[in-house]
């Protein structure tokens, strides 16, 4: 892989269901997706379909090649419980994109649909980075892309996620909720070693702003 990660946290529900359908107000794109929307619930990029609810973040995808010791986070999210009314559902709340090598990471806070780059708020848009990625911003829909890597479709008021992969290498190189992406949608393969979801939510947990989350 060109170095390149995206960071996404997100958190889901939990019971893994399977054949749950996806509804989407987005456009698909061509290429892998993975969907992270609702309390949430996630569609893996070969297609298993479960739900679980953390308080946490989690890497959604990364980077798991030949020679690399330890995943390297491409998407992050960060979940959390919003609405008093619906104890222990939780919703995306920070959604982080990287670009390794870069050092260009970029932030979007669904609640106000606010947008940081490298730390510092932006409302600037469409914005291009030469030979690297760009961001286009329609409403509450960001578009975001590291050239080469992948391409994410935000919703940011229904806090839906769609992650595209561009990366010609990434299949059977990938591990973290949205899958190992492999063509194998079976639950044993998709759980990538791990006994349970929320084994395997706990082994992907991120960095948080809060050290107790659950």
């Amino acid at each position: 892989m060109n170095q390149a990660t995206v960071v996404v946290a997100v958190m889901i529900c939990i019971t893994a269901v399977r054949g749950a359908s996806v509804h989407s107000v987005l456009v698909r794109q061509e290429g892998p997706h993975c969907i992270v929307k609702g309390d949430p619930h996630f569609e893996t990029f070969d297609g298993y379909k479960y739900t679980y609810m953390g308080f946490c973040s989690y890497k959604v995808v990364a980077w798991c090649g030949e020679g690399v010791t330890r995943p390297m986070p491409l998407i992050t999210v960060t979940t959390r419980e919003t609405n008093p009314k619906k104890v222990g559902h939780t919703q995306v709340i920070s959604l982080i994109l990287r670009r390794f090598g870069t050092r260009h990471f970029t932030e979007v806070i669904p609640d106000d649909c606010s947008f940081k780059l490298n730390g510092r708020e932006w409302t600037t848009f469409p914005y291009i980075w030469p030979a690297h990625g760009s961001v286009h911003k329609e409403g509450n829909i960001f578009t975001i892309e590291s050239y080469g890597q992948y391409k994410v479709v935000f919703d940011c008021k229904i806090h839906m996620v769609d992650i595209i992969l561009t990366h010609p290498d990434a299949i059977g190189n990938l591990c973290g909720m949205c899958g190992n992406y492999n063509g194998n949608d079976t639950e044993t393969d998709e759980l990538q070693g791990y006994e349970s979801i929320d084994a395997l939510a706990t082994a992907f947990k991120a960095p948080d702003p809060d050290p107790g989350c659950r």
